[in-house]
């Protein structure tokens, strides 16, 4: 087992101490928010090779590696799994992106919880909606495939604001209609 802490723990100004604290400890893995692991870019999925490099090291100055990536949606309100066709192909974009972005940093796995990205309206089928979800999350499957990755599924409870994979029961029966291997 890797010990390991999410980097929303503390400010992106107080990693040295963070990771100094985490390495004493025993903690060899970090998940990271991109937004927080690079704060200072417009972008933090597209990071150049230069800056990477320095991330890692610093990283690796304290024999920590990264082991996560989560918050791939975070204030990215304009996509949506059950959205308008502009607003899904937009939700597939962002997360590819972050897909490509852990295929560069060598990072496992990568977190889809975005509760406010997949809201099932009212008025929408349940049902067919989630067929539709599987569909799509398949393809990113083969996109995580693609960058030597893994997506996985995290509920949310309803009072993060969503009605879709509420449950650990849930997100595995969607994990198991997905039935993509690099879908957990």
């Amino acid at each position: 087992m890797i010990f390991s802490v999410s980097n929303i723990a503390w400010k992106p100004e107080e990693r040295f101490k963070a990771y100094e604290l985490l390495a004493s400890n025993g903690f060899k893995g970090l998940e990271i928010a991109p937004s927080l692991f690079f704060p200072n870019l417009e972008d933090p999925f597209h990071p150049t090779k230069k800056i990477i490099d320095l991330a890692l090291t610093e990283l690796s100055d304290y024999n920590i590696s990264l082991v996560s990536m989560q918050s791939i949606l975070f204030n990215n309100k304009d996509s949506k799994l059950f959205g308008e066709i502009d607003q899904r192909d937009k939700f597939i974009k962002s997360i590819q992106r972050a897909l490509e972005l852990a295929n560069k940093l060598e990072i496992p796995n990568v977190v889809f919880g975005a509760p406010e990205n997949r809201i099932i309206e009212n008025n929408t089928d349940f049902n067919k909606a989630k067929d539709e979800a599987a569909k799509i999350f398949y393809a990113i499957g083969e996109d995580a495939k693609s960058n030597n990755t893994n997506l996985t599924i995290e509920p949310n409870p309803s009072c993060y604001g969503t009605n879709f994979i509420n449950t650990i029961s849930e997100s595995y029966n969607f994990v198991n209609l997905v039935n993509h291997p690099n879908i957990k």
